[in-house]
């Protein structure tokens, strides 16, 4: 079967029979032996499209709570997406918009709700690792923001004393001085901000040992399965791929910055993926760590809105990653690569000469609310849910999120359950033909704001 599948981006993004060249998968290939291709016509009590974070422990949640038929149907090999092209940092996050606006929105409560379930989602994580014996390489004591321009650095310590007493436990300030003692040093960087809460993984470590954990409950998780179009057909719903049909009760569909707009007419301009580009390193000598000031296994990013984030791993290699992009072709992932490289010899100008051995792009997924959307994509189906965006902090959102889905799926609990911050039914970005220009239009204005703090 050859349907035509409408994104957003150039074809070069979603080449699914190819693994993105990426440090994860050339040190934790993906497992094709483990997967079938989905062919047939077969039918099963859950269906879950997207085999990446959310969608994988939505089927094991589904299989071992609540004792579930469940398939997983993914366009590549499980993780594909954003779940094995991402920075590893397992932490806070989840939403674009911060959290004074988020109070505003929904008030305070649930502000503070939304707050909890970040600390929670890190938890969860941390504890399916343990509890599989996943061996995801994690390291670091919680998440150091770094600012960027000496006006930022002076307003860490009411931005640390607010958040503090937010979540009960100690965020330190450090000064600008301090950073070489505390190895995190770069050009460009004026203060640091310690916040206890979260650690670094190895994302496709952590993928690969999850869905084993969800085979090892029963459930069925195909490879190269790409849902090109669903119908419903007495009252159940059906999902077509290139070789079959999946008949399913229930649907979640959980494909973040990779969502096909042709799914369903309701999926049509409500997501909005952005370019995120990471660069790996050879590993690097303590002479040469010693000789940039950058010692520090701790993870960290910078306070630009197309922010930095880096982070030295537990055997020296050190992974520099930058937001900002809305081209996909290979013509541009080379002019981003670049971009990148300057960035980084910039920041850290003493491994100038240090090689990367990877580089590689991906999608983060922002929505229109600029939070993340669970809950049904229909109001008048109650049948297909959705949950997606995390606006480039999913690793531990979108892990527990999916759980969380999963009980809500079968009844255990309710919508109401989670913030409300959660609770907004996607929507369509106006203009939506337009919105990866505009979206470009908007981070070339915000560059040029944040060259004049």
């Amino acid at each position: 079967m050859t349907v035509s599948v409408k994104r957003l981006y150039d074809p070069e993004a979603y080449q699914f029979e190819t693994e993105a060249p990426s440090y994860w998968r050339s040190s934790a290939p993906a497992r094709d032996d483990l997967y079938d291709v989905y062919k047939g016509d077969q039918e099963v009590d859950f269906a879950i499209v997207g085999g990446g974070f959310t969608g994988l422990h939505a089927a094991y949640r589904l299989a071992h709570a609540h004792g579930r038929e469940v398939a997983v149907l993914e366009a590549g090999l499980p993780g594909w997406g954003a779940s094995s092209r991402n920075g590893g940092f397992c932490c806070m996050g989840g939403a674009f918009s911060d959290i004074e606006n988020l109070t505003k929105r929904y008030g305070e409560t649930e502000a503070t709700r939304f707050e909890r379930a970040q600390i929670n989602s890190v938890d969860y994580v941390r504890n399916f690792l343990d509890q599989h014996v996943i061996h995801a390489e994690t390291h670091s004591d919680g998440e150091w923001e770094l600012a960027h321009s000496p006006a930022i650095a002076k307003s860490f310590q009411a931005d640390a004393q607010s958040l503090q007493k937010r979540i009960g436990r100690p965020v330190t300030v450090y000064p600008k001085e301090e950073l070489r003692q505390l190895g995190m040093y770069g050009e460009g960087l004026h203060g640091a901000m310690h916040i206890p809460i979260g650690f670094g993984l190895h994302p496709g470590k952590y993928i690969n040992g999850l869905a084993e954990a969800v085979l090892a409950q029963g459930a069925k998780i195909y490879r190269h399965s790409e849902v090109v179009g669903i119908e419903k057909d007495a009252g159940k719903t059906v999902l077509i791929t290139p070789k079959g049909r999946l008949t399913a009760r229930k649907v979640l569909i959980a494909t973040n910055g990779y969502t096909s707009e042709s799914m369903t007419q309701a999926l049509t301009g409500v997501t909005l993926p952005l370019m995120s580009n990471i660069l790996v390193t050879r590993p690097l000598t303590e002479e040469e760590r010693t000789a940039q000031g950058w010692t520090s296994y701790n993870m960290a990013f910078d306070t630009r809105l197309a922010l930095h984030y880096f982070r030295l791993m537990p055997n020296n290699r050190f992974l520099f990653g930058l937001r900002g992009g809305v081209d996909a072709t290979n013509r541009a992932t080379m002019r981003y690569e670049k971009q990148a490289r300057d960035h980084f010899e910039a920041m850290f100008p003493a491994w100038s000469h240090v090689e990367h051995t990877h580089f590689w792009s991906g999608f983060v997924c922002l929505t229109r609310h600029l939070t993340p959307s669970v809950g049904l994509l229909n109001e008048d189906d109650e049948d297909i849910w959705v949950s997606l965006g995390y606006h480039g902090n999913g690793v531990a959102m979108a892990s527990w999120l999916g759980a969380q889905t999963a009980d809500m799926m079968v009844g255990e609990t309710s919508l109401d359950s989670l913030s409300a911050v959660f609770r907004n039914p996607l929507s369509k970005f106006p203009l939506a033909p337009l919105r990866k220009h505009y979206l470009n239009l908007g981070l070339t204005g915000y560059k040029l704001y944040e060259r004049l703090r």
